[in-house]
Formats: structure tokens, C-alpha cells, sequence
């Protein structure tokens, strides 16, 4: 099994919790990779199943066995919060677009995902740093960002980190992936159903 960089580990305990008391005797292999490394893996017959943003169009030769929403929040460091909340209505993208922003990079997923989303939402910023995934984006918590809420959770960081509100939230699907059979194998059946989302 392999999960994408974007998906946060924070989701990994809901993906295992339920399978690995209730399948106690069999053995995952996990990795952590990109989308495009994911796809190839499955199609290729080197994993049994990978959980990622999916592209808009998938292989054909793959079938997505689950689907769960992933809400994500926008945070900023402490000292950013209260310039953000003393700023009012229409200036608020203004304000935004003038800080230093860490962004999901544009060739993955969600980043493609964030950006259409964000452009619908008229919020035009230009990020200092792209990352692949929610962790790092975390860790170095020096500036404006999007995050999966369920990222935090993880974080002891994110004490110096703040939500800011926002009048709409951007969401993504994520799924979980496998190659189109027939009949599932038993063991990857039993997986999907115990997924907690």
C-alpha cells in the first residue's frame, strides 16, 4: 500500500486503526509516494492499492474502492492573526496576496485542486515555497498556507499557528485506489470497509 505525500500522516491512524484489530494477523507494507509513482505501482501490479488525490481522469485500468472528503483550513503564524482579523471584507484577499505564502506545489494534485479553487475565489498570491505535503508546509509554519484541517492534529507547532476564518473552504476528495478485477482479494476488500472516514 502506498499513500500520497499529500495526504497527511494524521490520516494514516484512521486508514489502520479498525484493519489492524481486526485483522491482526495480516502484515502491510506502507510507503509514502507521489501520485504519478502511485499509479504507475498499481498498474503495474507492485501495489495492492495507493490513497491519493486522484487526477481528474484516472487509467481505466484502476477503480476507486473508496471516497472521503478532506476539509482544509487556512493558517498563518500568530503573529499574523490579528493584522488578518482586524482586516475587513474586500481587503482581506488584498492583505492576503501581500504575504509570504507556502503553497502545495502546482504539479501535484491538490495543489492543481487549491489553485482552481483559489482562483475561483478570486485570491491571486504568489507562494515563496512549494511543498508536496502538509507536514513540511507545518513545520516550517513561516507563513500563509492551506492545510488539511485533520494535519493539525498531529502538530505541537500549531500552537504558533493560527485558522483564519474564511467565508467558503476548500475541499478535495481523497480515494482509495486499486486495480479493476473482478472479484477484490478478500484481505483488500476487508481493508476498504475498515477505513474509519
Amino acid at each position: 500500500m502506498a499513500a500520497s505525500h499529500s495526504v497527511s500522516l494524521a490520516h494514516l491512524p484512521g486508514l489502520f486503526h479498525a484493519n489492524l484489530r481486526q485483522q491482526p494477523k495480516h502484515k502491510s507494507s506502507v510507503s509514502y509516494q507521489t501520485d504519478a509513482e502511485i499509479l504507475t505501482a498499481i498498474e503495474a501490479n507492485e501495489l495492492d492499492l495507493g490513497i491519493l488525490c486522484p487526477s481528474t481522469r484516472l487509467p481505466r485500468t484502476l477503480a476507486v474502492t473508496h471516497r472521503f472528503n478532506d476539509a482544509f483550513t487556512l493558517i498563518a503564524p500568530f503573529e499574523l492573526a490579528t493584522q488578518y482579523q482586524s482586516t475587513a471584507g474586500s481587503a482581506v484577499n488584498s492583505w492576503l496576496a501581500k504575504q509570504t505564502w507556502l503553497l502545495f506545489a502546482e504539479e501535484t494534485n491538490t495543489g492543481k485542486r487549491l489553485r482552481k479553487w483559489m482562483a475561483a475565489s478570486h485570491l491571486k498570491v504568489e507562494p515563496s515555497v512549494q511543498l508536496d505535503n502538509s507536514y513540511l508546509i507545518i513545520t516550517i509554519g513561516m507563513g500563509v498556507s492551506f492545510v488539511p484541517i485533520r494535519a493539525l492534529a498531529l502538530y505541537g507547532r500549531k500552537k504558533r499557528l493560527v485558522r483564519l476564518p474564511m467565508q467558503s473552504r476548500f475541499e478535495r476528495d481523497l480515494v482509495v485506489l486499486t486495480r479493476k478485477r473482478r472479484k477484490q482479494p478478500e484481505h483488500l476488500r476487508e481493508f476498504v470497509e475498515n477505513v474509519l472516514f
